[in-house]
């Protein structure tokens, strides 16, 4: 039986990126702005893109959420051009309300 695999440009939790996956950072990165309304402000948020290569050498597109990037900082600094070419681990994968919805969310940490 044959079973069909849903393609996404993006990084996804226990899709394409498990808990343990050592990954690199291709590059500096964008802020761009997300398809996601603040809820106070009603102006859509700006997250931060980066590429980044998954183990298998596919590259998808991704952003970190607020306690990676404190960890990426903490490690690398606040220039993301420092960023480039360094690993990083899918430190944990766990569900969580964001967005509006339930999300499986990666836990990055530096390699």
């Amino acid at each position: 039986m044959s079973q069909i695999k849903i393609q996404s440009p993006f990084l996804k939790a226990n899709q394409n990126v498990f808990e343990g996956d050592v990954c690199k950072i291709l590059n500096e990165g964008a802020e761009e702005e997300s398809k996601i309304k603040d809820e106070v402000t009603g102006n859509y948020k700006k997250l931060w893109q980066f590429q980044v290569q998954l183990p298998d050498g596919e590259i998808k597109l991704g952003s970190f959420n607020n306690q990676s990037l404190r960890k990426f900082i903490e490690a690398w600094g606040t220039d993301t051009k420092e960023w480039v070419e360094k690993e990083i681990i899918a430190k944990d994968i766990a569900k969580m309300s964001a967005f509006g919805r339930m999300v499986e969310v990666i836990y990055w940490q530096p390699k």
